[in-house]
Formats: structure tokens, sequence, C-alpha cells
């Protein structure tokens, strides 16, 4: 559970170490891109209301500009962990 009970931790985790950045779509709109190439992302979503489900999808875009398709989407309510995995 998160510190902060008005918050999602959202945890980014992949195989693929050519990946540029990381766009995050919370409730199916685009929310954030998060640049990084590094297999393991870990950021809050604070921008919640406490005890509201949200669900989460990401895709990766590699250092050619190609775009994997999306996650699965993952619903969490706010105040809890969220794992999104790329195998």
């Amino acid at each position: 559970m998160c510190a902060e009970s008005g918050a999602i931790n959202i945890n980014i985790k992949t195989n693929d170490v050519d990946i540029k950045y990381y766009n995050i779509y919370r409730d199916g709109s685009y929310y954030k891109t998060i640049y990084s190439s590094a297999s393991n992302i870990s950021f809050d979503d604070t921008d919640v209301l406490p005890k509201t489900k949200y669900g989460y999808s990401v895709d990766a875009v590699d250092w050619g500009g190609l775009a994997s398709s999306k996650s699965d989407v993952k619903y969490e309510t706010s105040g809890y962990n969220i794992e999104i995995t790329f195998v």
C-alpha cells in the first residue's frame, strides 16, 4: 500500500533493452510519457481521488520510433500498487 492514500504506484517491467520511452494511458486516454531505457520503472500517479478505481495501460516506443501494442488494462484503486509487465 502506498504511504499516501490518494496515489497509485505504477511499476513497469520489461526485458527489452531498446526502449526509449513509455506512453501511459489512464482509463483509455493518454496520461503521460516517461522517458527511460531502464527495464524497471516506478512512479506514483498522485492525480487520483482516494478509494477510486482507475485502469492503466502502457505502450513502449523503441529508439527507432516503433511502438508496441498497448498492454492489457490493469485496474487498481487509489492507495495501492499496480504492475504492468512487458515480456
